[in-house]
């Protein structure tokens, strides 16, 4: 019995080659009467007269040993979809695809391909030549979009894009499995195909470029965009994990590991380490609030390094960029659990890593008690999705959601964010009454064990905030009209705008982002983390909003943003894979992403703007003061006046913590002049002058 063969010509647009593309195979094919032969063409949604041609072409060589079978496709869904539904048309032993420009040379690739039929699987082209027709830049790219999918899953085959393939009918179940229907089709298919050990062999053929054919340059960027879905099906979950380590410990180095060299203390950072010193000669404990602030764990933190480091400041700065990869990649995890796609914890690794407008914990060691509350707050919340996904590990998973839960409330106030994500989380997993009646004993001690610490750290809280410069100042009250603003501050985690806003647009900006929000909720309403996501932004800016501000739609500092960056993060991740795995808004997808890359390039440069201006500024005064402290060091005076003209001259505490813990001069031996006030030091006195020529401090004697 002769084997039975298949040809599938996709075709999108080839009016003017398809009629000789198909006359000449076809002439070609009547020779080879060895093998029964079905030449499938389908058009694609071709806007031009690519059917009407194969409708003739069919009509012509009805009366042939070549069997002409056309399929109609109403839309354009790509060569993969083209493949899958000619394959679904017919039934054959072999199938196989070509390119509607037949830039093989069939007449000896074809009877090479069918000798090699009985010992493979599957038979993929290599193409020998890299046509002179081409310019420099394409060669390069394609060599490039050839290199690239081989090294990213592991091929192990030279060509693996190659339009020219060929595979036995029992790998249907796998030509239907893939997702992919445009040009990363051959890909994901030899992907899948390989993963299933199946015998794949690679055969040399002679190729010529065809200038005609319809595939255009920007088809190649859209190719490596829908690379990406293909590694849900190569890569396990571990492979994935160690992406989301290497991604996020390469993106945070190469975007913010300058700080180890350049960055340095100022301001509150001082008084910071001077709060260390203190607990360390046991002035006052461990669980003693600086101003208003009720941190132990920073305590802990800073007694501890300033004990093994001193004030190097580079071993602050890479501690803080540590904990930013260790948020990174529980992020991804997390949104890897949440949305079932391990893409999505990649893209959300990738997002969250560049930090965006949420810089300020990465490149100020004073704030980055918001980067270690966010660690927290994320182990967390990922150790209690771990209670309800993974029954043998629930003791230890509901252990570390407590225990995390108190230290980010040890870490800073923004924690109270915490407790109702939790509680949104837990009724997500207990509507499933066989997760009810597995977890509820268990579910039941850990809240009773936590409500203790967590009503006493609300109570007093309370009490110690109710009278504090914040609340007395009105630096802090509740306004409803601060809701207003809640869009732009949401918005702003993806594009800076308070540059744009100003009297008459800042409502015009408001509505703009409350009706994405809307519309973004609306379309994704099924998705249970995109909603997750938008809970975790709002929750994470609720203990910030109110800080009082200038105008109702001033953005948060960028600190602030840093915890609630994590849902918008996650919103974007799903949003994005969601409309790959659909399929049919892959365009939508490939202008999104050159949205968010526009996105992230400008935040990087609006970030770079600021730190070259400010923080070049700042980390030069904290330099100055050290350099000055180190003087008082060496003479030892008995009382040190600083004059009101200084950086931050209104916080004295910065100042009095770096002549404490460089210097060793006591609060008590410190004075700060007033306004215009005069000193002419004594005998064993010096004066500290700020001079903005030299960005120095001076001592006067």
């Amino acid at each position: 019995m002769k084997r039975h063969i298949a040809i599938i010509l996709p075709c999108y647009n080839e009016e003017k080659i398809i009629s000789h593309s198909l006359r000449s195979l076809t002439d070609f094919l009547e020779t080879q009467i060895e093998q029964q032969w079905t030449i499938v063409c389908v058009n694609d949604g071709s806007s031009d007269t690519t059917a009407s041609k194969i409708r003739e072409f069919q009509k012509e060589y009805q009366n042939t040993i070549v069997t002409v079978h056309f399929v109609d496709k109403t839309h354009n869904e790509g060569k993969g979809a083209a493949i899958q539904a000619g394959v679904e048309a017919v039934r054959a032993d072999w199938y196989g695809y070509m390119d509607a420009d037949v830039s093989i040379d069939f007449q000896i690739a074809l009877p090479t391909f069918v000798s090699a039929m009985d010992s493979s699987d599957m038979l993929i082209a290599e193409r020998t030549t890299m046509q002179k027709e081409y310019s420099w830049f394409r060669r390069l790219s394609s060599r490039f979009m050839t290199f690239f999918p081989r090294w990213f899953f592991r091929l192990s085959f030279s060509d693996p894009q190659c339009g020219f393939k060929f595979f036995h009918h029992s790998l249907l179940p796998l030509v239907s499995a893939v997702r992919q229907s445009r040009f990363s089709f051959d890909i994901e298919l030899l992907v899948r195909v390989q993963m299933q050990g199946k015998n794949i062999r690679s055969i040399p053929v002679t190729w010529q470029h065809r200038t005609e054919t319809s595939v255009r340059l920007r088809d190649g960027v859209r190719y490596l965009i829908d690379l990406f879905p293909i590694m849900e099906v190569a890569y396990s979950w571990r492979t994935f994990l160690r992406l989301y380590v290497l991604m996020a410990f390469f993106i945070t180095i190469i975007v913010y590991g300058w700080t180890v060299v350049y960055g340095y203390f100022f301001s509150d950072d001082f008084t910071w380490l001077w709060h260390g010193a203190k607990i360390l000669r046991g002035e006052i404990g461990i669980m003693a609030h600086m101003s208003t602030f009720f941190s132990p764990v920073i305590n802990v933190f800073y007694t501890l390094f300033y004990t093994l480091f001193s004030y190097h400041a580079s071993v602050y700065f890479g501690f803080g960029l540590l904990v930013h990869v260790l948020t990174a990649v529980m992020v991804g995890v997390l949104t890897r659990y949440l949305s079932r796609s391990q893409l999505a914890g990649f893209i959300a690794v990738v997002l969250f890593s560049f930090a965006g407008s949420a810089y300020e914990p990465l490149v100020w060691v004073g704030a980055n008690m918001h980067s270690v509350a966010a660690m927290f707050i994320v182990l967390s919340v990922l150790s209690l999705v771990l209670f309800f996904e993974k029954p043998k590990s629930r003791f230890l998973s509901l252990f570390t959601t407590v225990l995390a839960l108190l230290f980010a409330l040890g870490t800073k106030e923004i924690a109270v964010a915490l407790p109702p994500i939790l509680l949104y989380v837990s009724w997500w997993y207990l509507r499933d009454k066989k997760v009810r009646q597995e977890t509820w004993k268990l579910f039941f001690v850990a809240i009773i064990v936590s409500a203790v610490p967590l009503f006493w750290y609300v109570y007093s809280q309370y009490i110690w905030q109710k009278s504090s410069v914040w609340v007395g100042s009105g630096a802090f009250s509740l306004s409803v009209e601060r809701l207003y603003g809640l869009p732009i501050v949401l918005m702003d985690m993806v594009f800076p705008l308070a540059q744009f806003l100003r009297s008459h647009t800042a409502m015009s900006y408001a509505l703009l982002a409350l009706g994405l929000l809307v519309a973004l909720l609306y379309r994704f309403r099924q998705n249970a983390t995109v909603w997750f996501g938008f809970i975790w932004a709002v929750m994470a800016v609720m203990p910030v909003l109110f800080f009082n501000h200038l105008h109702w739609w001033d953005v948060l500092p960028s600190r602030y943003t840093y915890t609630a960056r994590i849902g918008i993060v996650m919103m974007i991740a799903v949003i994005l894979v969601q409309l790959l795995q659909q399929g049919k808004y892959l365009r939508l997808v490939h202008r999104l992403f050159w949205v968010i890359l526009i996105f992230i390039l400008y935040n990087t440069i609006h970030t770079a703007h600021i730190i070259s201006t400010q923080y070049a500024y700042v980390y030069e005064t904290g330099r100055a003061l050290t350099k000055v402290s180190e003087e008082l060091a060496t003479i030892q005076p008995e009382k040190v006046v600083v004059e009101w003209y200084r950086p931050f001259e209104k916080n004295v505490a910065h100042i009095i913590g770096a002549f404490d813990v460089i210097a060793g001069i006591p609060e008590d031996r410190v004075e700060f002049l007033e306004k215009d006030e005069l000193y002419e030091p004594k005998e064993g006195e010096v004066v500290v002058r700020w001079n903005d020529g030299d960005m120095r401090y001076h001592l006067l004697r």
